[in-house]
């Protein structure tokens, strides 16, 4: 919704709602709001209020606004951005440096136990990579 310098942003959620910790804790594991509102920002929307809508409990929870009643304040919000821009850039260099390898977690089984196992290339790329070292290594 949006009125002038007015912004509403909502976010529909089937269940489960972020925590204040899993947003803009030390160790933040969703940025999307945060990185909604930095999106919306950075051209010329400004927000002025920013929730979560539970659809299975019918209920709003204030992410941000700016009397400073959400999860957060304006500071934090601030400090929630920074953090999601020097992500995306470690992020960026590791692609650029080819570092992103697939984390395979033992407690979860490695590939077995991983959700993406259906669509992921790991097995494959390994495959190929082991093969082109072995053919290299002949040389």
């Amino acid at each position: 919704s949006t009125h002038a310098e007015n912004t509403v942003l909502l976010d529909y959620k089937k269940k489960r709602l972020p925590t204040t910790s899993e947003i803009f804790g030390d160790d933040p594991v969703s940025f999307q709001m945060p990185f909604y509102i930095y999106l919306m920002n950075e051209n010329d929307l400004p927000v002025s209020e920013s929730l979560y809508y539970s659809l299975e409990k019918r209920c709003f929870k204030a992410v941000w606004n700016r009397q400073g009643t959400g999860m957060t304040d304006s500071e934090g919000l601030e400090a929630g951005i920074a953090l999601l821009l020097e992500r995306i850039a470690a992020m960026a260099r590791g692609i650029r440096e080819g570092a992103y390898p697939a984390a395979r977690d033992p407690a979860r089984g490695g590939c077995s136990g991983c959700g993406f196992r259906g669509v992921c290339r790991a097995r494959y790329a390994l495959r190929a990579l082991r093969a082109l070292r072995a053919r290299r290594a002949k040389s």
